[in-house]
């Protein structure tokens, strides 16, 4: 059975005493983990430009190979909160947690500053190979330019 996510969010966002399905669950749980991957992956970016970061670096830092930091840059597949964990530390940062009510979601992605642009710069090589497979998401330089200044401007505020 489909539901539309109108449908969803409605029945999930009122208190009343409902058991809760494993798809309206597992529909945050992927949420969730794509947040907690979009997190990490625009870190590395950041921090492959700025302070020279890479795979092999994190790999090593946390005892693992660098194909293994390449899987879990490029897809959120089953990521705990232990990986989310040990991939921010690896690059010198806590992770951190918010929550928000879910009537005040955002009803879609076209709210986001960065959906349906179209830019023409591809994204380094470095971040294209991580960005490849059946499960990435397109993005290019200006997109990271983008969100680095806008991360920036809100991290001086």
């Amino acid at each position: 059975m489909t539901t539309s996510r109108q449908t969803l969010m409605t029945s999930i966002s009122c208190l009343e005493d409902l058991k809760l399905s494993p798809s309206q669950l597992g529909y945050f749980h992927g949420l969730a983990q794509n947040e907690a991957h979009e997190v990490i992956f625009r870190l590395f970016l950041r921090m492959s430009e700025d302070e020279g970061v890479t795979r092999s670096f994190m790999a090593k830092r946390l005892d693992k190979e660098p194909a293994q930091i390449t899987r879990w840059l490029g897809a959120s597949g089953n990521w705990t909160l232990d990986t989310f964990t040990n991939l921010a530390i690896a690059m010198g940062h806590r992770p951190t947690f918010g929550v928000e009510r879910l009537r005040d979601m955002r009803d879609s992605n076209e709210h986001h500053p960065l959906a349906g642009r179209n830019t023409e710069r591809p994204i380094p090589p470095e971040a294209r190979a991580l960005n490849s497979g059946p499960h990435s998401h397109a993005a290019t330089q200006a997109d990271a330019d983008d969100f680095s200044s806008q991360l920036a401007s809100s991290e001086a505020n």
